[in-house]
């Protein structure tokens, strides 16, 4: 499991990251610990790529959702809910920036995150 006392050797490698709260002697802060990611996933879509960029707290996101479905002429969508620390994505400085204009992003300040919903087969976001 992670805890205090995890080395480098020690770390789960989630995401390609070692994740443990101690690393080579040095104790990683909140910043490093509470980053932005994909949590729930609605509809028939899936992560193709997510990155985080801790110096600038610049967050990217590519997903990509089922368009092989004949849906009767009704736009398929699928929703992401991701998670947004306010450490790093402060309400009042927080800049969200779609791909495409098909976006619906709604923010639930309770959760720290925001619900986006897409209807293109492949799109992004960069929030800032």
């Amino acid at each position: 499991g992670i805890t205090c006392h995890n080395t480098a050797s020690q770390g789960d490698w989630w995401n390609g990251e070692d994740l443990s709260i101690r690393s080579d002697g040095n104790n990683r802060g909140t910043d490093a610990i509470a980053r932005p990611h994909v949590y729930g996933i609605h509809g028939k879509g899936r992560v193709l790529a997510q990155s985080f960029d801790m110096l600038t707290s610049t967050y990217n996101l590519d997903v990509e959702i089922d368009c092989n479905k004949n849906t009767g002429g009704v736009p398929v969508e699928a929703s992401f809910e991701i998670f947004l620390p306010h450490f790093h994505f402060p309400l009042t400085l927080m800049s969200i920036t779609p791909k495409s204009g098909n976006a619906k992003i709604n923010y639930i300040w309770q959760k720290q995150a925001i619900f986006w919903t897409v209807s293109d087969c492949y799109d992004g976001l960069t929030i800032t």
